[in-house]
């Protein structure tokens, strides 16, 4: 399990400032100070990734939960190298795959298709197929020619509607190129460890 984020000790420490500092009537000038004070730090805690891990890829959805890859991948393969994805929030992830490091680099295939500046992840988790995919625009862009940047989940099940989940405001800037070259890097590693 993911050590807690900032926001979780911050907003514990908002609510005791002010519990401490208004008075006891106040009681619903609270709630509406609590919000004001941890709405900004909740919008803030984008990333289900400890400080201590690489944060590959991480963005909100438009129901608030958070998707995240994180994990340690070298560029040349090393035996500690792993990589995880999770889903839920910084108090309650929901899902952790997979859940041991050790050899976990195995079960994620990279993708980087560049004349369209599109980077795909993909794993596969019991019956159900994942994909995390980044756009920063290229040859294929939007109509009138304007660049599209977007990313999304999208999760696929034989005999089920596909799921896919956007992005709300992808931090392109910080997420494009890290997320590239962690598919390239395992699209390398997946061709020189055929068997997996």
């Amino acid at each position: 399990m993911a050590t807690p984020l900032h926001g979780t000790v911050q907003s514990t420490e908002a609510q005791a400032l002010i519990r401490d500092a208004m008075p006891h009537h106040m009681l619903p000038q609270r709630a509406v100070a609590l919000t004001v004070l941890v709405a900004p730090i909740a919008a803030a805690a984008q990333s289900l990734c400890a400080k201590s891990e690489v944060d590959y890829f991480s963005c909100r959805l438009t129901d608030w939960r958070i998707i995240s890859v994180c994990g340690i991948v070298h560029d040349e393969p090393m035996a500690e190298d792993w990589l995880q994805y999770r889903f839920g929030s910084p108090r309650k992830i929901e899902m952790v795959w997979p859940r041991e490091h050790r050899g976990s680099i195995g079960e994620f295939e990279g993708n980087v298709f560049g004349p369209y500046s599109v980077s795909d992840l993909r794993f596969r988790i019991d019956n159900a197929e994942y994909g995390i995919s980044i756009s920063g625009g290229g040859e294929d862009d939007g109509a009138g020619g304007l660049t599209r940047r977007e990313a999304e989940e999208h999760v696929t099940r034989a005999g089920h509607p596909d799921i896919v989940r956007k992005c709300v405001r992808p931090d392109m800037a910080r997420y494009g190129r890290v997320f590239e070259d962690l598919n390239a890097r395992l699209s390398n590693w997946r061709s020189a460890n055929p068997s997996r």
